[in-house]
């Protein structure tokens, strides 16, 4: 009995360990160290071989010209030596000395702040120019230019630049590098959002990998050093127009070479009489040095050099735009369905950044429409125009609203009547155009559900909960074609801020109005800074006209308005208005909704000097919880599935192939070849995952049920069997009273047992069973208590009951 117990117990344990999380070994997926071409040899040689320090693979912000994040990796677990045995490299990096003597000496006069390029990264900020829609802001944000424009528009100057360039090394990135550990992560986050359909929350990731990782890939590195010599000059202080275009450059060219001890002898025209006005032009000037060691007070080219090659510094960059490195074979984990999907994230990223800081505006420092913050160009003159503005007003709009939340009432919920009409309309003469439409504040909302149940009581029938949500659409009120307006009416604009401070305003510099001015909520958290006091307003007004966005227009854009007949919605301005501002006006963005950009028309502000840099993310995330998130893809013929432990996504074979690690009756009923149809049959592929394991697990769980209960059964029918019955019992009270009474006559140890008398009815038929009772006697089997146990065969037993049935004892 107990070896059946313990049989039965160790198959209860193979049937509960069946339903637990079987252990996965996923040691096959990562490469088995094997030790060849480690850079363990260049330890043990005892070599004086030190890292290059200026290779590609890194991110770069090509708006502010700076280093971001790794995106390539470029780990020394598998190394190389450059060609003359100098410096040790990554494997996927090669280097290239300049064998030849490449030293430049030149010399530029840029008349326009506009034209200056960075000193270290000109190629870079040209090639993205033409590949991100012919955007020419790159490098615009970077300090060094804007230190340049301060010092040019401030004082009315012309730029001067003579350089020498010395370049030693050129080092490459190769192709199909492997990508850095902390962007692949965060690309595979990425397209987990895009699996489960949160487009919002992907554009938050998205916009999070062009915040550390920057909006190129930098391919090419020149490695070396600079010696620069910036001049700020007037060139209405020179008369002399023959001098300027032929000789001033020159001039510029040799007063460098005599600053740092370079005797030019006679190989150059330039007379003493040109240096001296040239000098004399020169309103500040500026000596910088990339690379070799520090300048001092006075500084010696042949000295700079000796030390060059211990500090070499990138002199020049190239670089691809991020969303480039996205493709099979740097994301081989990631599922192919999605790649493109997950480039256009990134790409739009990036045109998002670009964008946010792009501000067209006049940049004639002459014109007085100039504005000192524009980075590229627009109309500077236009015919004088009246474009008057009477405010904003916000709609709110509930969802659900039977859930009785009421999220639109209240101060700054979401309703904002105009500040002239006190109602949700536009003055006479005004027309609405749609600004800006999106969700606003969300609620959630439970309640326990009750019913009658026996007549007088009530019972408790669970909780039910509601969602609801806002969606707010503002509008501004923009003066309609023809329109008789009073010279006095409408409202003056003095800049916005963002509540959480991602943008300020451009006049206070802070999350605040200037005075006379008042705030007034519209969107999510933007707040728009107006007055009605025109007058009094007017030291801090901006002169305005208008708004547009992706999905609306600017009517005041419009040339040659004549009086056209439009409904009050404004839905005609918002379907035919050109997006673009008026002439002379800049268009700067206002914010960033839902991945779409708002632009505002103002003119150009004197008082400002440099452009507050808006950085990414520009939204908020979306982080609601998934209560099933999709683990597995099945679309295109491929099939991959989602690790949540290690963020990795596996790819599992094609439909039908050997490869695939489940049978075919959890496959989708069809596949899709598009991305709208897979997203459709993604839910197969979760739910029989997450279906699977929820099954297993209530199988284990009625297994181990099933299998306790055999084991009380198999118990209960023991003890059953082992106690005697009532009719056993009497037989044995009969059979140790009559023992009791034969050891009374007879105290022989053996006597003959008689024949029994015609009275005495014997205990069963059969003489055989009769026997057994004698020879136990004969054994001297001592069952005198009645606590003893008689053990009986199955036989005996049969034959004791059925005499029992038959007769009392």
């Amino acid at each position: 009995m107990c070896h059946c117990l313990w049989v039965i117990l160790a198959l209860i344990g193979l049937c509960c360990s069946a339903g637990a999380t079987p252990v996965v070994n996923l040691s096959q997926s990562s490469p088995a160290p094997d030790g060849s071409n480690r850079c363990l040899w260049l330890l043990n040689s005892g070599a004086s071989i030190t890292r290059f320090s200026s290779m590609p693979g890194g991110g770069w912000d090509n708006l502010r010209n700076k280093d971001m994040g790794l995106v390539a990796d470029l780990s020394f677990t598998d190394c190389t030596l450059s060609d003359d045995g100098m410096y040790v490299l990554p494997k996927n990096v090669i280097l290239y000395p300049r064998k030849e003597s490449n030293v430049e000496v030149m010399s530029q006069v840029m008349e326009h702040f506009n034209n200056f390029t960075s000193s270290v990264s000109a190629s870079v900020n040209i090639g993205a120019n033409g590949i991100l829609g012919a955007i020419g802001i790159g490098g615009k944000l970077s300090e060094e230019f804007q230190m340049v424009k301060s010092v040019a528009v401030q004082n009315r100057l012309q730029i001067g630049r003579s350089q020498l360039r010395y370049r030693m090394y050129s080092s490459k990135l190769q192709p199909d590098f492997k990508l850095s550990v902390a962007l692949t992560n965060r690309l595979t986050d990425i397209v987990s959002a895009l699996v489960n359909n949160r487009t919002k929350l992907a554009r938050y990731l998205s916009d999070l990998i062009v915040r550390d990782f920057g909006t190129h890939v930098i391919t090419s590195v020149e490695a070396g050093g600079i010696l620069e010599k910036l001049d700020f000059f007037r060139s209405d202080s020179i008369t002399d127009r023959n001098f300027m275009e032929n000789k001033f450059s020159a001039s510029m060219s040799v007063k460098f070479h005599q600053i740092l001890g370079v005797d030019v002898g006679g190989s150059t025209t330039v007379t003493k009489e040109d240096i001296d006005k040239y000098t004399k032009s020169v309103r500040k000037m500026m000596m910088r040095s990339f690379g070799g060691p520090i300048l001092g007070p006075s500084p010696k080219l042949a000295d700079w050099m000796k030390s060059l090659h211990e500090n070499l510094v990138p002199i020049d960059r190239e670089g691809e735009p991020l969303y480039s490195v996205i493709s099979r074979r740097s994301l081989p984990n990631l599922p192919m369905t999605h790649l493109m999907q997950l480039r256009k994230e990134i790409e739009d990223a990036v045109m998002r950044y670009y964008k946010a800081n792009t501000v067209k505006g006049c940049m004639d420092p002459n014109s007085q429409n100039f504005d000192p913050i524009a980075n590229v160009g627009g109309q500077c003159e236009a015919p004088a125009s009246n474009f008057s503005f009477a405010g904003v007003y916000q709609q709110c709009r509930e969802s659900n609203p039977g859930a009785g939340m009421k999220l639109c009432s209240g101060d700054g919920n979401g309703i904002l009547p105009n500040p002239i009409t006190g109602k949700l309309t536009c003055p006479a003469g005004y027309e609405p155009i749609q600004l800006l439409s999106t969700i606003g504040r969300t609620g959630k909302r439970c309640w326990e559900k009750t019913r009658r149940c026996w007549l007088v009581f009530t019972c408790n029938d669970g909780v039910e909960c509601a969602d609801s949500h806002t969606v707010v659409t503002a509008y501004w009120c923009a003066a309609r074609r023809g329109a008789k307006l009073n010279q006095n009416s409408g409202m003056v604009y003095a800049g916005a801020y963002a509540a959480d401070g991602r943008f300020v305003n451009e006049i206070t510099q802070g999350k605040s109005c200037p005075e006379y001015f008042r705030p007034y909520k519209i969107g999510r958290d933007i707040y728009l800074c107006l007055s009605l006091d025109l007058d009094a307003a007017s030291r801090y007004r901006i002169p305005f006209a208008g708004f547009f966005a992706c999905n609306s227009g600017n009517p005041l854009s419009e040339m040659n308005r004549r009086l056209v007949a439009y409904s009050s919605s404004g839905n005609g301005a918002k379907s035919t208005s050109p997006k673009r501002c008026p002439d002379s006006f800049s268009q700067v963005t206002l914010d960033t909704i839902d991945g779409c950009a708002i632009m505002q028309c103002v003119k150009g502000r004197s008082g400002l000097s440099r452009l507050h840099i808006r950085r990414p993310p520009f939204e908020e995330p979306d982080y609601e919880l998934i209560e099933h998130p999709v683990t597995r893809i099945e679309s295109h013929g491929w099939r991959w599935a989602y690790n949540a432990t290690k963020n990795i996504w596996r790819f599992l074979g094609f439909y039908g192939s050997s490869s695939e690690e489940v049978g075919s009756s959890s496959v989708g009923s069809s596949s899709s070849s598009s991305s709208s149809s897979s997203s459709s049959n993604q839910a197969t592929p979760n739910s029989r995952d997450s279906g699977s394991d929820t099954s297993t697990a209530i199988l284990a769980i009625v297994s181990c049920l099933a299998a306790i209960a055999a084991i009380g059964l198999i118990v209960l029918l023991v003890r059953k069997r082992a106690s005697p019955g009532p009719r056993i019992r009497r037989v044995l009270r009969d059979l140790r009273s009559r023992r009791r009474q034969g050891r009374q006559q007879s105290s022989a140890p053996y006597r003959e047992v008689p024949p029994p008398d015609e009275s005495t009815q014997p205990l069963t038929e059969d003489g055989q069973v009769n026997n057994s009772y004698g020879s136990l006697e004969a054994d001297e089997v001592s069952c005198d208590d009645e606590d003893d146990e008689v053990v009986m065969d199955d036989e005996l037993a049969s034959s004791v009951l059925r005499r029992s049935n038959g007769a009392s004892v």
